[in-house]
């Protein structure tokens, strides 16, 4: 890296707290500040690039999220057994997501997918409103925007229209209270008590707010005068203990809270690219981050306090170990770094600094972006948004299945559950991977290998038709099964039924 480039990148410093601030750097009434201005730009641009963005429709999960909100609509009471598929009809299912599910279902039936879209756009733009607002009190402009490109960067494999980004918003928000609360020395607001109860039933990462809450009250112990010591561990403890009772607060109680630790110990999680570990022979995002934090760190000579460091490594395993807590470790390990980073970058000569505006110009800039919010919204609500032909939508393979067909026992892909279910076909399998355990998954995976073993599948549960994709190892099999042939085929599914079916 050239050394003017490096200066730019990690030699800036924060600007001291505006004038127009009142006591604890809290923004006086009036027209903001170009902090809060770049905030709200940078929340503005998260929002834009996420409602118009493909991918957040592209996983199956999201239809047979909406379809169980319409269930427990329907029938007013939240599921606790399966109702969508034949293999496993009546089965206990612990719904960890209910309530973003209640949720899902109506915008999707107010506002068509172009609404889904919006709302999980505005997740995005209001994850990025708190990771930019806490990391502007402590990092200079440039290094700021840096941080957040990198964040979301890391974040974008995640933009899918499910309970996960509902829950990233208050992941961020718990994160920036537990850090406030050590800096101010005391223990965090028990407002978060309600929080934790709304989380804990909108998705199961609930328990990343839990877990962190023990490092913080651990530094906060190790830091304390021994005279304040009790203190802290009666502050701590009561707000521990309170989160700790709010996170039963669920239809499923103590189950809420075991279930997702079993949940990450079935041996089949890796059958699914989400559970698989980062994939390191192309450059990805995460990759560049991970790099680029690295080379800051060092070069920087940024001092971690203990605890902190060790919560960052235990963070990082996890995201190494499985793709899906990339977002976690972008939100919170980011926010774990702001306070560091700063501090090591305190007294360098500042690069970049935001320009000083009348307030004529700030309110016009506030009005502009307010203009561009609303323009956005409304073009994404008056262009349609669908579902495309694809390897989670195999919408031209369905459209080739006769209706009669259709309620006939089917053997279909895993990633195809969440369309059939969403065109009430009961299915095989389907994205609830926890509710099918390790047995029936298992089974299904090694049977679509082996002839044998689909052939007893295919016996055993009387199916008639089948809907794999392409690629599927079991497309050669059906091909040369006798009774079996083609239906269907193009390059993301095939169909095939049983003679006389």
């Amino acid at each position: 890296m050239p050394p003017a480039l490096a200066r730019a990148v990690i030699g800036d410093r924060a600007a001291p707290p505006s004038k127009a601030s009142g006591a604890g750097g809290r923004l006086a009434i009036g027209a903001p500040d170009a902090t809060r201005l770049m905030v709200l730009a940078f929340a503005l641009c998260a929002f834009v690039a996420a409602a118009f963005c493909p991918q957040m429709l592209w996983d199956a999960d999201t239809l047979w999220h909406i379809m169980t909100g319409d269930w427990m609509l329907a029938h007013r009471q939240v599921v606790a057994a399966d109702p969508f598929s034949y293999s496993m009809p009546g089965h206990p299912w612990v719904d960890l997501e209910w309530l973003s599910e209640v949720l899902m279902a109506p915008i999707y039936g107010l506002g068509g997918w172009s609404g889904v879209d919006l709302v999980f756009g505005l997740a995005i733009g209001v994850l990025t409103w708190i990771l930019t607002s806490e990391l502007a009190r402590k990092l200079p402009p440039f290094s700021c925007a840096a941080a957040i490109f990198m964040a979301l960067a890391c974040t974008t494999q995640s933009w899918l229209a499910r309970p996960h980004l509902i829950a990233l918003p208050i992941l961020a928000l718990w994160t920036v209270q537990l850090l406030r609360a050590r800096e101010a020395a005391r223990a965090p607001p028990l407002w978060l008590w309600p929080v934790m109860v709304v989380w804990a039933n909108l998705h199961g990462s609930f328990l990343f707010g839990l877990a962190l809450t023990g490092p913080f009250a651990l530094e906060a112990l190790l830091d304390a005068q021994p005279e304040g010591r009790l203190e802290v561990v009666r502050g701590w403890g009561l707000f521990g203990a309170g989160a700790l009772v709010a996170s039963l607060i669920t239809p499923h109680g103590l189950d809420g809270l075991i279930y997702p630790i079993r949940l990450v110990t079935m041996s089949t999680l890796p059958d699914v690219s989400e559970w698989q570990s980062e994939n390191f022979t192309r450059f990805t995002p995460f990759e560049m981050s991970l790099l680029a934090t690295l080379f800051i760190l060092l070069y920087r000579g940024v001092k971690i306090p203990i605890v902190r460091l060790i919560t960052l490594l235990g963070l990082l395993h996890l995201t190494l170990h499985e793709t899906r807590h990339q977002m976690v470790l972008a939100v919170a390990g980011t926010l774990l770094l702001a306070d560091p980073i700063g501090k090591a970058l305190t007294g360098e000569t500042p690069v970049i600094r935001l320009p000083r505006l009348s307030a004529v110009a700030r309110y016009g800039i506030l009005g502009a972006m307010a203009v561009v919010f609303a323009g956005a919204a409304a073009i994404r609500m008056a262009v349609p948004a669908s579902l495309t032909n694809g390897p989670t939508a195999p919408i031209a393979a369905f459209a080739h299945v006769p209706e009669a067909l259709r309620r006939q026992p089917v053997l279909n892909e895993y990633g195809f559950g969440g369309y059939l279910i969403f065109n009430h076909v009961p299915t095989f399998i389907d994205g609830r991977q926890d509710m099918y355990g390790d047995a029936f998954v298992d089974g299904f995976v090694k049977a679509k290998a082996n002839a044998p073993r689909l052939e007893a599948l295919l016996a055993r549960y009387h199916v008639r038709w089948t809907i794999l994709g392409a690629d599927d190892p079991a497309v050669q099999l059906m091909d040369q099964f006798p009774g079996w042939k083609r239906l269907y085929a193009d390059k993301w599914a095939v169909v095939h039924v049983k003679t006389g079916a």
